[in-house]
């Protein structure tokens, strides 16, 4: 348990890290350099290279960070916020498509960590994403999901 939560915080940490890196790349117009540091953060995190990650499902995704049964919901969030950080800088670029598509992922892994395991923490990161997303694009099912999660909001008197 204590393992864990090292783990977890050094994820956190690490993540903060680079995301102030990308911000400032971003601030600077160097997106290039910032598209690199999304980059370096997948291997920090010992995640597979960015373009393979986004060219699978959210269903592969999800098997892919499982292990025994356990999905490893940390990894998942870094993902969406690291898919998230390239939408951004990808919109800046002028790569609209990309970006969309990018974002549209991002909103479905946060869908299922939602579905799993509802924590204030990501309402922010979610809440962002449904101003961003035509939730049209999603499946029925993703539809759903988003009308449950304001379900869940109105009902829990969370702040949208």
């Amino acid at each position: 348990m204590y393992q864990r939560d090292y783990i977890l915080r050094m994820i956190e940490q690490m993540t903060r890290t680079i995301a102030t890196q990308i911000m400032k790349l971003r601030e600077q117009r160097k997106y290039d350099e910032a598209l690199a540091a999304t980059g370096e953060l997948y291997k920090k995190l010992s995640l597979p290279n960015p373009a393979l990650l986004f060219k699978l499902t959210v269903r592969q995704l999800i098997d892919m960070m499982t292990m025994n049964g356990v999905a490893h919901l940390e990894k998942l969030e870094a993902i969406a916020t690291l898919f998230k950080e390239e939408a951004e800088i990808r919109a800046e670029l002028g790569q609209q498509e990309e970006s969309g598509a990018r974002l549209v992922k991002a909103l479905q892994i946060h869908l299922y960590l939602f579905e799993e395991d509802p924590q204030p923490s990501r309402f922010e990161a979610m809440n962002g994403l449904l101003e961003q997303v035509d939730v049209t694009l999603l499946t029925p099912e993703e539809q759903n999901a988003v009308k449950a999660y304001y379900a869940y909001i109105e009902q829990s008197g969370e702040p949208d």
